[in-house]
């Protein structure tokens, strides 16, 4: 997850107010508000007259309703997802995967606009359906709910069995951030309330320094791209009261957090967002190993330079001893160059790339 400036991005024209003219995403949000005051005054008066009424069918009356619902459409327009790809370098937000061109971005709402899995009652912030600040580019993995091969939080020590394509200690649970949306302490019901008051659990690239909350594990010994939670600090998210079990599925490793003191916001983003189910694992990995390889090459490059450079060599080869180091110094550089490409806003993974890297020059001559 890699933080994104979002105030450098203008919005885009459909929900962009140009000379006092409301945009499309206002008129739907005067669309979308009104349906929701009729559907809370049904609510408020079904709970009046209790529920001794029949089950209702479905009749013609009922389905031609039904199809009155005003529908979330403004935030799909294709000027939306323009601009979200263009913030994002056709990259989730979240996990920082490439977008296929065979399974299209999937425009995720930060704050779930139609209720909330951990609130039946919750009608979502239905009032940010639309809304520019709320909207993130996602893969389909980060943001459906499905089932994914994970890790289990009792491993030590992790790796991965090429022949197989497992993780030696793992499991298959349910991950993908659908509607949920865990905070601490009071929840928004509605637009009169202050967003930002929330503890939300999630991070948002936008509004977060994943890099902050987010490591990785970078182990020459062990090499596996695994996300990790970084040990608490003033900038962690402190887990006032925070109950583990009110996230059934992941209690074992939210304990494990709350235990070792690592921050909270990180945990919960790597186990709702599943990033670190197994596919993802694979393919940091391999971008690891790619970084390691140019790092061992860099080094032995180095090596030799310094060698060349150091012994004595007859005042006849010293021509030669200059165009041999010339040759190697600018190919070390064009090594280095790449890796740290790998660590640039366009590359995928480049969180990583950058945590890697920070390790490596130490070893730059």
């Amino acid at each position: 997850m890699r933080p994104v400036d979002r105030s450098a991005f203008a919005p885009p024209h459909v929900m962009a107010v140009v000379e006092g003219v409301p945009s499309k995403a206002d008129e739907e949000l005067v669309a979308v508000t009104a349906y929701i005051k009729k559907q809370i005054r049904k609510r408020n008066l079904a709970n009046k007259v209790g529920s001794a009424a029949k089950p209702k069918t479905k009749t013609k009356r009922t389905r031609a309703k039904k199809k009155e619902k005003p529908l979330f459409g403004v935030y799909a327009d294709e000027s939306v997802r323009a601009r979200l790809n263009e913030m994002f370098h056709r990259k989730c937000a979240y996990c920082e995967s490439f977008l296929s061109v065979t399974s299209s971005m999937e425009v995720e709402h930060y704050r779930p606009k139609a209720g909330l899995n951990e609130d039946p009652q919750h009608l979502g912030y239905w009032w940010l359906g639309m809304a520019w600040e709320n909207l993130l580019p996602s893969c389909i993995h980060c943001n459906q709910r499905r089932k994914q091969i994970t890790p289990r939080a009792s491993t030590r020590i992790l790796g991965l069995l090429e022949e197989e394509g497992e993780f030696t200690a793992f499991r298959t649970v349910t991950t993908g951030k659908g509607t949920y949306f865990p905070i601490q302490g009071p929840r928004v019901t509605d637009p009169t309330g202050d967003c930002a008051k929330e503890m939300p659990l999630l991070l948002n690239p936008c509004q977060d320094q994943p890099q902050n909350h987010l490591t990785f594990y970078i182990k020459k010994s062990n090499v596996i791209g695994l996300m990790l939670a970084r040990p608490c600090s003033e900038l962690g998210l402190p887990a006032l009261g925070f109950d583990p079990t009110s996230m059934r599925d992941f209690r074992a490793e939210l304990t494990l957090t709350l235990k070792r003191k690592l921050d909270l916001r990180g945990a919960v983003s790597i186990l709702v967002y599943g990033l670190n189910r197994l596919g993802l694992v694979q393919e940091r990995t391999r971008v690891l190993r790619h970084l390691m390889f140019l790092e061992c090459q860099v080094v032995d490059l180095s090596a030799l330079i310094r060698r060349i450079q150091q012994r004595l060599s007859p005042p006849e080869q010293l021509a030669d001893d200059e165009i041999i180091l010339n040759g190697l110094g600018q190919l070390r550089d064009r090594l280095v160059k790449e890796m740290k490409s790998m660590a640039n806003p366009q590359a995928p993974y480049s969180m990583m790339a950058r945590e890697f890297l920070e390790g490596f020059n130490a070893q730059l001559v």
